[in-house]
């Protein structure tokens, strides 16, 4: 398999100049969004991040759809529902900024990561990665995904499964196979913990590195991931490789990328992809399980299109609607992530409510 090709003819942005300039919003700005405050300085923080939905719901039924909440210095406002997430999401107007948002949740470990970009910025080097997300790589992808599920996959004498946990593992073979380009059975727990501590970052309550926390884990987690990662500069990636390490590789002495931005890619894409998968692979059969109609539809879908899951393709995916069906709307009812951080960067309206240029997320439903 051919190498991607990476003659890109465009004027790369200057990230640094298309950020914008993001002020603090006072609680009498937001004054007419209900809310409260909670503790001095940390806010609502330690029960929002010690249960995200137990933490929506109340805020849900006590303010309703949009509502104000303080949390480390900043005054925050969440949107909650599947309306929410559509409106945040799809951001038809550039209404917000995913930089402004995620900042300052993922700023101090994921610097320069694909969802800490916007505009042309974000465009721009989305374009490069996807040059590793071609048909015939996709292909490739799957046979590796097939591998990995069978050695992974439980025996059907296997009493009790936990889920999510399988889900992590399996998600995290799959991103550690295809976007380094290394057999899922040389990945170690303290690589799988290395990505989970950075992800679990996000949901912090000390903004302090002390020992024990969550910032001292994914310090340590950003020291392992760059011993795991830096050896992929030392030699030119082989022609067959297809894999997103090769092609950021490939890219960083082309001189499209720098060494930073290789890491910080490459960091974030396998951090965020496995996370987010399994989450939504979850919530899939959550949703699939309380409706045992549905699915007895996507398991025959799947078995009927897919006859040997070894040597499964793009074409017999393509043809499986319902089960996209049921996957897009577990994600639409219940985001991968528990909030999804955007920064306002004008007046918006939503559910009727009006609000100034703030930090904004949208939360799973209740």
């Amino acid at each position: 398999m051919n190498a991607p090709n990476l003659n890109l003819a465009v004027t790369r942005p200057d990230p640094v100049r298309l950020r914008p300039d993001f002020p603090t919003v006072s609680r009498d700005r937001l004054a007419g969004i209900p809310g409260r405050k909670g503790l001095p300085f940390l806010g609502v923080l330690p029960e929002a991040v010690s249960n995200p939905y137990a933490f929506s719901k109340a805020m849900y039924e006590r303010f309703g759809p949009i509502h104000r909440f303080y949390a480390c210095g900043n005054w925050n406002v969440q949107l909650v529902g599947p309306e929410a997430n559509e409106f945040v999401l799809f951001d038809r107007d550039a209404n917000f900024s995913a930089f402004g948002g995620w900042q300052p949740v993922f700023g101090r470990h994921f610097d320069g990561g694909l969802l800490l970009r916007d505009g042309d910025d974000h465009r721009w080097h989305r374009k490069l990665i996807a040059s590793a997300f071609k048909q015939d790589q996709l292909q490739s992808y799957l046979s590796t995904f097939a591998g990995n599920i069978a050695q992974l996959a439980p025996g059907a004498s296997t009493p009790v499964l936990e889920a999510y946990e399988f889900a992590q593992q399996l998600t995290f073979a799959n991103g550690y196979s295809a976007f380094l380009g290394r057999d899922a059975r040389d990945a170690t727990r303290n690589d799988l913990l290395a990505f989970r501590y950075m992800m679990r970052s996000a949901t912090a309550v000390s903004p302090w590195a002390l020992p024990g926390t969550a910032h001292a884990r994914a310090n340590w987690a950003k020291r392992h991931i760059a011993r795991l990662l830096e050896p992929l500069f030392d030699t030119e990636p082989s022609p067959e490789r297809t894999d997103l390490a090769a092609a950021l590789v490939r890219m960083y002495r082309s001189g499209l990328l720098d060494r930073r931005e290789v890491l910080a890619h490459l960091t974030f894409t396998i951090a965020a992809s496995f996370d987010a998968l399994s989450s939504g692979t979850v919530s899939t059969l959550h949703y699939l399980s309380r409706d045992l109609q549905w699915q007895a539809r996507v398991r025959d879908e799947l078995c009927a299109a897919i006859p040997s899951p070894a040597a499964i393709t793009i074409v017999q995916l393509q043809a499986c609607q319902l089960s996209e069906w049921a996957f897009k709307e577990a994600l639409r009812l219940n985001a991968a992530a528990p909030v999804l951080w955007r920064r306002a960067v004008r007046d918006v309206e939503f559910e009727g409510t009006r609000c100034p240029p703030a930090r904004s997320s949208a939360s799973t439903p209740c």
